[in-house]
């Protein structure tokens, strides 16, 4: 569900390409986050970043979310200034569904629920802001997409 494969060429340009959207910033539409900033530099890829100390965990944590299919695949720990940074895949944020959303909001909630007791179950993080900002949708799963909440 999750599985592919990026070569390292993929992923060096793939950094090349945050580290000036890092720098760039003012010229992105950033989402702003408790913990982290993420903004959107290809239609597939983003990269979050902050200036918190804990950001190596916060990415250690998706990372392992990925590995059980509770998150979206994460690559790429850098520094661009004083900002930890890591690119992550982008997927489909929930409350960016509109009116599927609302058709299934109980089904969305159950999910979220389940997800967020798997990532307790598994990886040992709490998902304790989980929310319709902080959860997409991959293949009909409903996934974390905010480990700064912990």
């Amino acid at each position: 569900m999750f599985s592919f494969t990026l070569s390292a060429k993929n992923r060096k340009r793939l950094v090349c390409l945050a580290k000036k959207a890092v720098e760039n910033k003012g010229r992105y539409n950033l989402e702003r986050g408790i913990a982290t900033n993420f903004i959107k530099f290809t239609e597939s890829w983003g990269v979050k970043f902050s200036k918190v100390s804990y950001m190596p965990t916060i990415f250690k944590n998706q990372r392992r979310a990925w590995r059980h299919c509770l998150g979206p695949y994460c690559f790429g720990l850098f520094q661009v200034g004083e900002f930890i940074c890591y690119i992550t895949k982008v997927e489909t944020i929930l409350a960016n569904m509109g009116m599927k959303l609302l058709q299934a909001r109980d089904y969305f909630r159950k999910e979220s629920r389940r997800c967020s007791d798997l990532l307790d179950k598994k990886i040992g993080f709490s998902f304790h802001d989980n929310h319709w900002r902080n959860c997409a949708m991959v293949n009909g799963v409903v996934i974390c997409i905010d480990f700064g909440s912990e």
